[in-house]
């Protein structure tokens, strides 16, 4: 996982695997990412969630 990678923060990475999600746009200029991260709908994300939530726990409990 690239922590703050979308604000093109340098942060180092954490874990061995990561799921992504992506809910918005890259356009390369920190300032208009962060406004498009604050207008993406919280329920696309929440939703998103859920579903890799569920995912890997019913692989885990198999």
């Amino acid at each position: 996982m690239y922590l703050g990678k979308a604000l093109n923060k340098n942060i180092n990475c954490v874990g061995d695997l990561s799921i992504k999600g992506i809910v918005s746009q890259n356009v390369n200029v920190p300032q208009y990412n962060f406004r498009l991260l604050q207008n993406t709908s919280l329920s696309l994300v929440m939703n998103m969630a859920d579903v890799v939530s569920s995912g890997i726990y019913n692989v885990i409990n198999i």
